[in-house]
């Protein structure tokens, strides 16, 4: 078994797109010096070409070698000849070509009587796209009547290799991409620890030049401010170094950046006029203050056991997002606040009042349009309810009421009571399938667009 070998230079780009190859069978009997010619003229044309020259195929060589030139195949050209429905190895050849769906081409040759092939060989070659030429054809003739399907198995070929040459040249981008990046982020890191051990080893504050650089190179770089967050938040470290810590923090960040407060102890103390935005407060503690116009932005109240509000009082503050992470709240009052988009998670309310409340007439100064309202806001109580049977005895005294608050688009999710509600107004609300619409309305609330629905607790 011999390989005709086509007559290419030695180069990258016929390596990286190597020729369309042809698989050419034909019965040794008939065709063995038309198969000849027909190779070169291929190999002339561009073409690769596998060409059993002597004919000799037989035992494992066949079942080995066979198959796996047909798989390196682009297609299989067949001389048809009543030889080649004889021959066993032929017919073998095009079924396992047919077995890997390998386009075939058959040329059939004029003749007076019709060549005669066994079945199923004779109606599979039938079913393919063949080509007749007279007899006797020379290669040329053969070449010139497959020249379309030659030219169209080459564009064929040669989009296959470019989307796989494209794909192997993403591969490698996607890796030196990532190497890059694996690079640079080795070499932040080193710059990260630098930066940390000058702040460490420092004895004053560390001037802005000296600093500038760092600056600019870890802008919002959330890994470095975690650190020096870390660094300004302890206590037993020298002032100095936990100012430093924290001039690099606001430096290095923006707006956008979340403060997160622990061990909060606010007594006794009144808030007015200021606000507070993205805040999350951990755990800590607010007693007997008072918060006046105060706009809370963004502010996660913590959960409890870590977070507790007790005896405080709001008076017309404005919620804007944020949530209530079923805070701890006792005795407290929301007078005239506005909750926009807040989640506010009550079950851990208890004598948490929201009202609103109209001016003073004896007051020389009126104030309209002040009411206590959520818009675009969840409330929900993932409290579980007692078991049948068990009495319930925890009324709105003990946990939350509104009076005369404004609910618009809101959604009610959980256990929530109709007794809670007094002279409120709602528009376009979303209630629990537990919830009694009829006994909010029958207690004197007004309800307009409800929708009864069960999207429970998260």
């Amino acid at each position: 078994m011999t390989l005709s070998k086509p007559l290419l230079k030695s180069s990258w780009a016929a390596r990286i797109f190597p020729p369309a190859k042809i698989f050419i069978s034909y019965a040794t009997i008939a065709h063995k010096e038309l198969a000849a010619e027909l190779c070169e003229k291929l190999v002339e044309n561009g073409f690769g070409v596998f060409l059993d020259a002597d004919g000799i195929l037989i035992g494992e060589r066949f079942k080995t070698e066979i198959p796996q030139h047909l798989r390196e195949s682009d297609a299989m050209l067949v001389l048809v000849s009543d030889a080649y429905g004889q021959s066993t190895w032929c017919q073998a050849e095009f079924h396992v070509a047919h077995t890997m769906k390998l386009p075939v081409l058959p040329v059939k040759f004029k003749a007076a009587t019709p060549v005669v092939l066994p079945e199923p060989l004779a109606t599979l070659i039938n079913e393919c796209q063949h080509v007749e030429v007279p007899t006797p054809a020379s290669a040329t003739v053969i070449f010139e009547a497959l020249k379309k399907r030659f030219t169209t198995l080459k564009a064929r070929v040669r989009r296959k290799h470019l989307i796989r040459a494209m794909g192997s040249l993403g591969l490698l981008a996607v890796l030196c991409t990532g190497l890059a990046a694996g690079i640079t982020e080795l070499s932040r890191e080193w710059h990260r620890r630098h930066l940390i051990n000058r702040i460490l080893t420092a004895e004053q504050m560390l001037p802005n030049t000296s600093v500038q650089a760092d600056i600019s190179r870890f802008q919002r770089d959330d890994r470095l401010r975690k650190q020096l967050l870390l660094l300004a938040d302890d206590a037993t470290a020298p002032a100095h170094r936990r100012l430093n810590a924290m001039a690099l923090t606001t430096a290095t960040g923006d707006d956008r950046n979340r403060w997160f407060v622990e061990g909060l102890n606010w007594k006794n103390a009144d808030y007015k006029g200021g606000s507070f935005t993205n805040t999350t407060f951990l755990s800590g503690a607010i007693s007997g203050a008072t918060f006046e116009r105060v706009h809370f932005g963004g502010v996660l109240w913590g959960e409890a056991p870590s977070f507790d509000i007790s005896t405080a009082a709001y008076r017309d503050c404005t919620f804007a997002g944020g949530a209530f992470l079923a805070t701890n709240i006792i005795d407290a009052e929301f007078t005239n606040c506005q909750f926009i988009g807040t989640n506010v998670d009550v079950q851990n309310f208890g004598q948490v009042r929201f009202k609103t409340q109209p001016p003073e007439e004896s007051s020389k100064f009126v104030v309209t349009g002040s009411v206590c309202s959520f818009e675009n806001a969840v409330i929900s109580n993932c409290k579980e309810p007692p078991p049948p049977g068990v009495l319930d005895f925890s009324g709105p005294e003990n946990e939350v009421t509104f009076h005369d608050v404004v609910f618009e688009s809101c959604r009610f999710r959980g256990l929530i009571r109709p007794s809670w509600f007094q002279k409120c107004h709602f528009t376009r609300c979303v209630f629990p399938e537990s919830f009694k619409v009829e006994e909010l309305k029958q207690a004197g609330n007004h309800v307009v667009g409800e929708l009864v629905t069960n999207e429970g607790c998260p």
